[in-house]
């Protein structure tokens, strides 16, 4: 009875070891996954750099582009849908000066590559960054939620009024009329931005997504009012 009870107690050990040391190798893949997701080795010196640094730390070196990096890291910006837009610039041109592909036309054709690969990226970010409906919608894919090109509402009382608002500048005369209609259409744009943001931020995202989706109708109207306003 003895020698029975002696051989189940060794093999729960036994088990609960082998069930730690499964957790630890988890748990250190897991750190090693998320370390990696945070850096990278550079491809001149193989310092360890963080994923948005653009110069090796080490060697100086501009660095490969990491493929977690997202265009708030970038400008070193918080992931949320108002910004300071003055702010943005002043980080982009701080940036773009410091990569453009001029500065490295003596560089060897790897480093020329990168700068290329960077000055391109960081355009495209700070574009992005820049409109608030592009801004809202990287917002919305950094946590999975996609909105497509043809991505339209089920809102027939919206759809009615934006058919309204469309007859309305088609039948605007002069410039005044038409600068009237565009003061009220960037009002509700300004309007379905605060709206955006706000959803997003009590992670309503798909309000949030809404919102956006409306914010397209009344951009696609605004860019109709421009248009008509610089033939006349």
């Amino acid at each position: 009875m003895l020698r029975r009870f002696v051989n189940i107690r060794f093999l729960y050990l036994q088990k609960q070891t082998s069930s730690r040391k499964i957790f630890k190798v988890e748990n250190l893949q897991s750190v090693t996954r998320s370390y990696c997701q945070l850096t990278r080795s550079c491809w001149n010196c193989q310092a360890v750099n963080e994923k948005t640094e653009i110069f090796c730390n080490s060697c100086n070196s501009i660095q490969k582009i990491h493929p977690k990096i997202d265009y708030f890291d970038l400008f070193g910006i918080q992931k949320e849908p108002r910004i300071n837009i003055k702010e943005l610039t002043k980080r982009f041109r701080s940036v773009q000066s410091q990569i453009h592909p001029d500065k490295f036309s003596t560089k060897t054709k790897e480093e020329q590559t990168l700068s290329s690969e960077w000055s391109s990226l960081v355009n495209k970010a700070y574009r992005t960054l820049q409109s608030p409906l592009k801004r809202g919608e990287y917002l919305l894919s950094l946590r999975g939620i996609q909105l497509n090109e043809e991505a339209k509402t089920d809102d027939n009382e919206f759809l009615i009024e934006m058919m309204e608002r469309n007859e309305t500048v088609e039948e605007a005369e002069t410039k005044d009329e038409l600068l009237s209609i565009l003061n009220e259409l960037q009002d509700k744009i300004a309007d379905l931005g605060n709206k955006f943001a706000s959803s997003y931020q009590s992670k309503n995202y798909a309000a949030a997504k809404n919102y956006l989706i409306k914010m397209k109708y009344f951009l696609s109207i605004e860019n109709i009012t421009k248009e008509k306003i610089l033939r006349l």
